[in-house]
């Protein structure tokens, strides 16, 4: 090794040489010798260092979580980093199931809300495509939106609240993003009938929140309710509204707007209750079994005229990218 740095050091001394030293010109033997061995060692070297390296070693980890509090933490600081919404994303519609209304209104209240303008696209979908819309747009820094009519999709959330935690549904709101429901009771009827019962809306929302109201409870637009939602009656009701008193309560939830209410405030519907800690929101609009010929033109009304200044604009070029992949494509109907 000695020798080794020895001619090393003679070789780095030639090649700095000027090209108007002659020892590089015109070297004499003993330096073409010199220089032969020197090439020959640093080969040897090569394949020194070659032999040397140790293959990666693959080590299996077991399929057995020994500390799932970790991972259930880690997977809360990955949804709450998701929330923090820069540009307003997707709309997936889902009307195949009902509750509280029938498919054909639903439908045609479809059609007012598919005239949106602010989304960079709106589209529905079915029972087993709804899922994957919401768990490839998970926490993708874009406020992306589920509408449903009253019934919860299975693809979303496993019926009988079997799923405590990490389901599509949760992680999908955990990463920011919003459940929008009309008709009936959120979260409440799905496959098999009221199977999640009111647990559906405890259990995806870590919280205590009912939406059970009366009959006879008086509904009338608030002041953002006027200013946002121009389709609001001046007069209505809502038996499954969100409750202010239980909203204060709860450390991790905030009413982010109420467009409309009750005289004293407690009760209100339509509303935005928004996530303190992850940023994620559901909304309640005209949760009621009466016709509602309005609510297709309140879903557009909060979604273009609130949102469209509560959160950040799409992107134009995305949009654009968006429309075009929608032309070329299939819609799911």
């Amino acid at each position: 090794m000695r020798n080794f740095i020895y001619l090393l050091s003679i070789f780095m001394v030639l090649m700095g040489c000027g090209e108007n030293e002659p020892v590089l010109m015109e070297p004499d033997e003993s330096l073409r010798q010199e220089m032969r061995s020197l090439k020959h060692e640093i080969q040897k070297l090569k394949t020194l260092l070659t032999s040397k390296v140790e293959p990666t070693k693959i080590i299996a980890e077991s399929t057995t979580n020994p500390n799932p509090k970790k991972e259930i933490d880690k997977e809360r600081s990955r949804a709450i980093s998701g929330g923090k919404i820069t540009r307003m994303g997707e709309i997936g519609i889902f009307n195949e199931s009902v509750g509280w209304t029938n498919v054909a209104l639903a439908k045609a209240d479809t059609e007012k809300i598919l005239k949106t303008k602010f989304a960079r696209s709106i589209k529905v979908y079915n029972d087993a495509a709804i899922g994957n819309f919401a768990k490839k747009r998970t926490a993708d820094n874009k406020l992306d939106i589920v509408i449903t009519f009253g019934y919860f999709p299975v693809s979303l959330y496993k019926p009988g609240n079997v799923e405590q935690e990490d389901s599509i549904a949760e992680k999908f709101l955990e990463g920011g993003d919003m459940f929008v429901n009309t008709a009936d009771y959120i979260f409440y009827v799905t496959q098999g009938g009221g199977k999640n019962g009111d647990k559906g809306l405890k259990t995806i929302t870590d919280s205590n929140f009912d939406c059970w109201g009366a009959d006879a409870d008086k509904f009338t637009p608030t002041a953002d309710g006027k200013k946002y939602v121009p389709s609001l009656p001046a007069d209505y009701n809502s038996p499954r509204p969100m409750k202010t008193d239980q909203i204060k309560a709860d450390k991790n939830w905030e009413v982010e707007v109420a467009f409309g209410g009750t005289a004293d405030g407690k009760k209100i519907d339509p509303a935005v209750i928004k996530s303190t800690t992850h940023g994620g929101r559901f909304v309640v609009v005209r949760q009621t079994p009466t016709a509602a010929p309005d609510r297709g033109k309140v879903f557009s009304e909060i979604i273009d005229n609130y949102f469209g200044s509560a959160v950040a604009p799409v992107d134009p070029v995305a949009k654009i990218a968006t429309a075009w992949g929608n032309i070329k494509g299939d819609n799911i109907k």
